[in-house]
């Protein structure tokens, strides 16, 4: 009986130290984002194609598509 006890005490630590360790949310600004995006596309030469943002319930998520490259080198990016 002590080693199920000293299990749960041992997942209780674990699961305590896991919260400590989860990040806080930060809410980002479409003019925060767009301007990150912007840099990070002008660093690499890329292209803005659209950006919006996305509801998810309460939160909400600014959602970019970009392009980087040429004709068959092309890549597309998904930015969040």
């Amino acid at each position: 009986m002590d080693a199920q006890l000293d299990e749960k005490a041992l997942e209780s630590t674990l699961a305590e130290s896991l919260d400590d360790l989860a990040p806080d949310i930060k809410t980002v600004s479409e003019d925060e984002f767009a301007e990150v995006v912007g840099g990070a596309l002008e660093a690499v030469g890329g292209t803005l194609l659209f950006k919006m943002r996305v509801e998810n319930g309460e939160n909400g998520e600014h959602v970019a598509a970009a392009c980087i490259g040429d004709a068959g080198n092309r890549q597309f990016l998904l930015l969040t």
